[in-house]
């Protein structure tokens, strides 16, 4: 079976060499194989180690007693041999799982590991637009592969010292290397997601939650302080949770602290950013955002290579003559009397004393007059 299905990935794979080769390709392709296999073994031997150690730890700080298994006539030995095996096959399996997902990756570890600076930055950040194309991505990649594997390696661990407490017939009694081994894994996972909090704190710069794509005044004024102070808080929270095991064995300040860092992701991250959209953006968008628009329009003429377009200007006439309104009266008779979209919300505010209906939409329509 293995040899069939290793002689069929070899068949694809000397197929695309051929029409690569065809193309005259052959060397992006063969850097390609060379850059999935090199993530795959890397990958593979991360997950390998560092699964396999937090396994191995576990099982050596796993409290002993009297150990009764928990089905008759079994021995509690043989219940630990069994269940080596499977950790044993299951960190192999895993460690193959997250090689592979390294794997298939390839294309956004090669953006980042050949990129190149375009020489523009973003106003938002002050950062070269390479970064959000190449470096942010592979970050991103690399914070989520990294906490993946610290959950996997705390739930291995953890179903060790689950085994363990079911022998003993759940007498609890946590002695402080384990409770500092789970600490510094918890503490590593609460370190890694505010790094992944500090890296979204730069994917605003291509928010489309605003009128425009792009960071928009909510976004600066609200949403990136409040992540923020969730980068702080977490790391706080890592940090405390690591120092306390190792200092106190309480998990009362661990406790508060992740307690006020969830506080503060609700607050800071929706309810914060929905008041400031509310109550100072929608009442003065234009003004609010005229900032944000500008910059919207100057980086998309950039982007579109507009921005050496020669302007003229063609001032218009103060005075209209009747020979114009009769040569255009086709088009003026076609202008709309109002806009859709500030009528509806003028409509809204008006009877907004009068609650008993409300006004979901305001259409564009033709009316026939005098065979008009």
């Amino acid at each position: 079976m293995l040899l069939f299905v290793a002689a069929n990935v070899a068949k694809s794979i000397y197929v695309d060499f051929l029409w690569f080769d065809s193309v005259d390709y052959a060397g992006n392709f063969q850097r390609v194989l060379t850059a999935r296999a090199m993530l795959f073994v890397i990958g593979t031997a991360i997950t390998l180690v560092v699964l396999g150690f937090n396994i191995w730890l576990a099982r050596r700080l796993a409290p002993e007693g009297l150990e009764e298994s928990f089905i008759e006539d079994v021995d509690p030995d043989a219940i630990r041999r069994v269940v080596s095996v499977v950790m044993i096959a299951m960190t192999l399996f895993l460690s193959i799982i997250f090689g592979a997902v390294a794997a298939g990756s390839w294309e956004t570890v090669l953006s980042w590991w050949y990129a190149v600076e375009f020489g523009v930055d973003d106003p938002a950040f002050n950062r070269d637009v390479s970064f959000y194309m190449f470096d942010l991505p592979a970050l991103h990649l690399f914070q989520g592969w990294v906490l993946s594997l610290l959950v996997v390696s705390g739930l291995g661990a953890g179903s060790v010292y689950a085994l363990t407490y079911s022998l003993q017939r759940f007498e609890l009694q946590i002695p402080r290397g384990m409770r500092i081994h789970i600490s510094v894994l918890v503490g590593l996972i609460l370190l890694v997601i505010a790094v992944g909090t500090y890296l979204s704190a730069f994917d605003l710069a291509t928010s489309r939650l605003g009128i425009v794509t792009g960071a928009t005044y909510t976004d600066i004024n609200a949403r990136l302080p409040a992540r923020y102070a969730m980068v702080a808080l977490g790391a706080f929270a890592g940090l405390a949770t690591i120092a306390n095991a190792l200092l106190s064995g309480s998990w009362r300040i661990p406790a508060f602290t992740i307690g006020l860092w969830v506080v503060d992701g609700i607050v800071g991250g929706f309810i914060y950013p929905s008041f400031v959209q509310s109550f100072q953006v929608d009442p003065n968008e234009l003004e609010r955002e005229e900032l944000y628009i500008d910059r919207n329009i100057d980086m998309t003429r950039l982007a579109w290579g507009l921005s050496e377009i020669e302007v003229t200007t063609f001032p218009a006439e103060a005075a209209v003559t009747e020979e114009e309104i009769t040569a255009n009266e086709a088009t003026l008779s076609n202008i709309r009397l109002l806009d859709a979209r500030p009528t509806r919300d003028t409509f809204v505010q008006i009877q907004s004393i009068r609650p008993l209906y409300t006004f979901e939409d305001v259409d564009v329509d033709r009316y026939s007059i005098d065979g008009q």
